[in-house]
């Protein structure tokens, strides 16, 4: 008889894991019932008469080109920005004019005029401006608005080493307002890499690759 009522007390203890477990499905069941029943009840409420209508077709997201007004004014305020930053100084409005070659064109602007800067043939030789060898950039340049003034100064040869070769203003040719055909002319670098245009050569407002 002892044996017999020490097990049948350690049997309500062996069933309590038991009773827990069976708690919690309970309690899971009744919530998952409740998510679902409010969801029917908010798909059968009435639409309200005062909502605006959805749109049909898809959305025109509020971006560049959804309003031609609007970028207008996006476009003046950026080039306000850039006046204050930068003064009325040329400056390139594509980051791809820092990756350009030979023969390609960038389109340098300020608030006053926009030119089209494009370097074409290099060759190299002498001439009686300077000593030593020279190398001479052919440089297409046309003025599409406005009157920009282009310095021989602001352009600059930039070395496989880093040096920087500016380029030689007595040699150099074409540099006034109507010439179309210009010609940019430095003392030879041993191993030139890149032609650039600004008045900083490491922070060059374009920059074309030689090779």
């Amino acid at each position: 008889m002892e044996d017999w009522d020490v097990d049948q007390q350690r049997r309500p203890a062996a069933n309590r894991p038991v009773l827990i477990t069976a708690v919690l499905l309970i309690a899971v069941v009744l919530t998952l019932l409740a998510v679902a029943v409010g969801a029917m009840l908010r798909a059968d409420q009435p639409a309200n008469p005062f909502a605006a209508p959805a749109a049909t077709g898809a959305s025109q997201p509020a971006g560049i080109g959804a309003d031609p007004a609007l970028d207008a004014e996006r476009d003046a305020a950026a080039e306000e920005a850039a006046e204050l930053l930068f003064g009325d100084a040329l400056r390139a409005g594509d980051p791809y004019s820092l990756n350009l070659s030979l023969g390609q064109t960038a389109i340098l602007h300020n608030s006053d005029a926009e030119v089209a800067v494009t370097p074409g043939r290099v060759t190299a030789g002498t001439g009686p401006c300077a000593a030593g060898p020279l190398l001479t950039v052919a440089v297409s340049v046309r003025v599409t608005r406005g009157a920009a003034g282009l310095a021989p100064s602001d352009f600059a040869l930039l070395g496989r080493d880093g040096s920087v070769v500016r380029a030689v203003e007595k040699c150099s040719s074409g540099f006034v307002e109507a010439a179309q055909e210009r010609t940019v002319v430095f003392a030879a670098a041993a191993q030139p890499e890149r032609l650039v245009y600004g008045p900083d050569p490491e922070h060059p407002i374009a920059r074309w690759y030689l090779t």
